[in-house]
């Protein structure tokens, strides 16, 4: 650029150090910021941001440090940038207690730490020291300086949710809630996939009614996730209890709303309840419909009730529905599973008479009822039978020989 009369500027180096550091010759970026002064450039807070990134990337975090002073040191004044990029490099380095520290230097040099800031201290913390040992310095930390921002509590709740440390999160809510600060939805949903997983329902439901006494609200997800939870338990109390919370809060606005919820109690055996839903539903505006009638169907073979499955699919036909594979599928499955093997296949056999086609979980579910029953014989059949069906994935049927 000289022999063609033209000198750099601070601009010009700062994109020549930036792509340097990006490729991770931070010695060269070095050498261009030690030319800059020779060609009358002054280095500025991104110049010096951007080597402070490299040399931490690196692990230098000393020499970051030494960039920090020499930058004040000529005016200039570090920004929430250059000290996010200390935490990090500390963090890194396995020096958690500095890049706390760090964060004390920026309220006396009157920086705010952002959301970023908060987000590089308390990730770095758990992936550096440990979740045991984050959680004791973090929550300590936390609990000594009331100034800090509530997006660290989030971040916090988050990565104790990750690590499946459900006692410490409840814990930690618990202490945070002394201090009047209160989980708004988006981090409470956060907490509760690991909640469920790992807490008595007791303590489940404490946390839960909690966060709705100090008003919070539960979305649709998160109650199908706790009610879930609890008809796994065999709670059923507490399960029908939210159920009737989701019916007050309106959650349930449409059929597909209602025939998730049917499908889990379904799934819990939990019939009766599932007949109460349908008739909530009925009362409420909302008509069963053919996903509706197939779930109560499969509620009743998980019982082994074959019986009350078949009046089912009779009421299902008296409300102008057609069965359809699923329905063959599962009234297949429940008659194997009850010994009834004539009349699975018989099952099978009429399916066409209605028009309809069998799938390879159809041909699968038969051909494993006619083994699990030593008839190898019959499963040879169905397995020809499906070899011949163009619309069948022949490869997965075979998985089930």
């Amino acid at each position: 650029m000289p022999r063609l009369g033209l000198r750099p500027s601070t601009a010009v180096y700062n994109a020549v150090i930036a792509a340097s550091v990006r490729a991770g010759a931070v010695d060269a970026a070095y050498l261009r910021f030690q030319q800059m002064p020779a060609d009358g450039c002054r280095p500025d807070c991104f110049t010096y941001n951007t080597l402070v990134h490299g040399v931490c990337r690196r692990g230098i975090v000393d020499e970051a440090l030494r960039l920090v002073k020499q930058m004040e040191g000529v005016g200039i004044r570090p920004n929430v940038f250059t000290y996010t990029m200390l935490v990090d490099g500390f963090c890194n380095a396995g020096r958690v207690e500095e890049a706390v520290g760090v964060l004390e230097r920026m309220k006396e040099k009157g920086v705010l730490a952002t959301e970023p800031t908060y987000r590089t201290l308390v990730h770095g913390a758990f992936r550096c020291l440990g979740k045991e040992r984050a959680y004791r310095m973090l929550s300590e930390w936390i609990e000594s300086d009331p100034t800090v921002h509530s997006s660290a509590y989030h971040t916090l709740l988050y990565c104790l949710s990750k690590n499946d440390m459900a006692r410490e999160a409840v814990q930690f809510v618990k202490k945070m809630g002394k201090r009047g600060y209160l989980l708004d939805s988006t981090t409470f949903s956060i907490v509760i996939p690991c909640a469920v997983k790992f807490l008595e329902s007791n303590d489940l439901c404490e946390l839960v009614d909690d966060f709705i006494k100090k008003g919070g609200n539960l979305g649709f997800d998160m109650y199908i996730t706790i009610i879930k939870s609890l008809l796994r338990c065999k709670d059923i109390s507490k399960a029908k209890l939210y159920l009737s919370q989701m019916v007050s809060d309106g959650l349930l606005s449409s059929v597909a709303s209602y025939n998730m919820v049917i499908d889990c109690l379904a799934k819990a055996g939990e019939v009766e309840r599932v007949l109460e839903t349908i008739k909530v539903m009925q009362e409420s505006g909302f008509s069963p419909n053919l996903v509706t009638f197939n779930t109560l169907i499969n509620g009743y073979l998980k019982l082994g009730n074959v019986h009350d499955a078949k009046a089912v699919l009779k009421m299902l036909m008296e409300h102008g529905f057609m069965p359809d594979v699923i329905t063959f599928t599962s009234l297949i499955d429940g008659l194997c599973r009850a010994h009834q093997l004539d009349d699975a296949f018989t099952c099978f056999s009429e399916m066409s008479e209605w028009g309809v086609r069998p799938n390879v979980q159809t041909y699968n579910v038969l051909i494993h009822g006619f083994c699990s029953a030593g008839h190898v014989n019959k499963a040879v059949e169905v397995l020809n039978k499906m070899k011949m069906d163009e619309n069948v994935d022949q490869e997965l049927g075979f998985l089930v020989l």
